[in-house]
């Protein structure tokens, strides 16, 4: 005791003490008060394996339907839940990049930018598509077990949670075709502009933020993107883009929302 009375008497432990006393008192208070950094969104989606947009607004509310009718591109249900229906290739889209934020009427925020890795083994991944290839037939959209692989990160929206990431021949779909097979190549060109415009609000503001992967691979080291929805390159897939969510519909599923357009005008 007399030892240990010595050593806590010392003029050294006096200068050394506060020192010990000050760092644990700023470890403590580190550990316990100060903003810990908050997982990103992609850190979010790999660790929990499910993701959405940020909220759950609107989903019990009543979807209304908007049709609007093109020359070119089939018919299109626009709802009020964020999704759009595609009724000529039964495909539905989220109507902006994964990472912004839907408050109940509109996408907010930013987008994320992933590499393909990420992207693929996150929502899904295609096959190996050595060419590109415009698909004109719509059996070419069919998705089974033998040409995709599902993602291991659940997206949940608008009530539904089987959205994936589309093939090439999806996005294919939001396209501009060649000179060949449209007469008015310019009338074409400024109505797929038109609807890009009027099915992503975002589109206008920034058209980069859908510079989107695909499924499909296009090489070793390459796979399939969308440049703005206006046509298709091989990239690295070790460059960072975006992520455009589809899911396959019935025509069980379009002739429900037909019904409800119906609905909508009787009342």
């Amino acid at each position: 005791m007399d030892e240990i009375y010595k050593i806590i008497t010392s003029s050294a432990f006096s200068i050394i003490a506060p020192l010990i006393l000050g760092v644990l008192a700023s470890w403590y208070i580190s550990k316990h008060f100060f903003y810990k950094k908050q997982p990103s969104v992609l850190q979010l989606a790999k660790r929990l394996k499910n993701t959405n947009f940020g909220n759950y607004y609107n989903l019990t509310q009543e979807i209304t339907i908007r049709v609007l009718e093109t020359k070119y591109f089939g018919k299109w249900h626009i709802k009020s839940n964020g999704t759009i229906t595609d009724t000529k290739h039964n495909l539905c889209w989220i109507r902006a990049p994964w990472g912004t934020i839907w408050n109940g009427n509109a996408f907010e925020g930013k987008p994320i930018a992933v590499n393909w890795r990420d992207a693929s083994s996150l929502f899904g991944e295609g096959i190996y598509r050595e060419y590109y290839k415009n698909t004109k037939e719509i059996n070419e959209l069919d998705i089974s077990k033998k040409n995709y692989k599902k993602g291991n990160c659940t997206v949940t929206f608008a009530n539904n949670s089987n959205w994936r990431l589309p093939t090439s021949l999806e996005l294919e779909t939001l396209h501009y075709k060649n000179a060949i097979e449209v007469n008015n190549r310019d009338e074409y060109s400024n109505a797929l502009l038109a609807l890009k415009t009027e099915l992503f609000p975002g589109f206008k503001l920034n058209p980069k933020n859908f510079n989107v992967w695909s499924a499909d691979q296009a090489g070793s080291n390459c796979a399939w993107i969308s440049n703005e929805l206006y046509c298709q390159s091989d990239e690295k897939i070790s460059s960072n883009f975006f992520v455009l969510f589809v899911r396959s519909i019935s025509n069980k599923e379009i002739e429900k929302e037909r019904k409800l357009l119906v609905k909508q005008v009787v009342s």
